[in-house]
């Protein structure tokens, strides 16, 4: 769950090196440094994203109480977490964060506003979406669109835009993740071709 910050100076990741199964989130200096730990001992957080300013990280926690994963908002100097609702995986798109959110059989992209509402951009009750990243202008979304939520090469790759128009980049049911280039006009992400996994990038 690495993810580098906006200014490439430092690595935010889990681990659970301290308690089993129990996932802190650590920051490192890039290229090399002391990590220190940003959350509790007793807590466990998954795939930590920057916020676009480098102050916050957005990461997702189960909450007990609603028996629900969330995304909360973890600020860099420490202190308690912002909970911004339900949610699996988010990113910051600049004025809204991009969230996917999955309950039962129903699988939602959104835009949570800075005032708390959300939008839905693409729902849907056949498949489910994961990994939503934005590019560099937060107008676009490419997210996996899949038969499951577990990780693997078993996704397509599309791209939303904030109308909620769908485009679909690739079709085979072969692929995992997905990221802008820094130009915005390509995506590289992750696909099995002949039995090998290798990066690919798609106009």
């Amino acid at each position: 769950g690495a993810a580098l910050s906006p200014d490439g100076t430092r690595l935010a990741y889990i681990s659970d090196r301290e308690r089993a199964e129990t996932f802190r989130v650590y920051i490192d200096a890039v290229p090399g440094g002391e990590s220190r730990a940003l959350t509790a001992p007793d807590d466990s957080f998954q795939t930590p994203r920057w916020t676009r300013d480098g102050k916050a990280l957005l990461l997702v926690h189960w909450d007990p109480v609603t028996y629900r994963y969330r995304i909360v908002r973890q600020p860099l100097e420490g202190g308690p977490f912002t909970d911004l609702g339900p949610g699996i995986q988010a990113d910051d798109c600049g004025d809204v964060i991009a969230i996917v959110d999955a309950e039962r059989s129903l699988s939602q992209l959104v835009l949570r506003h800075p005032d708390g509402a959300r939008q839905v951009l693409v729902s849907t009750t056949t498949e489910w979406l994961t990994f939503p990243r934005c590019d560099l202008d937060g107008q676009r979304i490419v997210l996996n669109r899949g038969p499951t939520t577990q990780q693997g090469p078993i996704h397509d790759v599309i791209v939303v835009d904030r109308a909620g128009q769908e485009t679909a980049l690739t079709r085979d049911r072969a692929n995992i993740g997905g990221t802008f280039t820094p130009d915005g006009r390509a995506v590289v992400f992750s696909g099995k071709r002949g039995g090998k996994l290798a990066l690919f990038e798609i106009p």
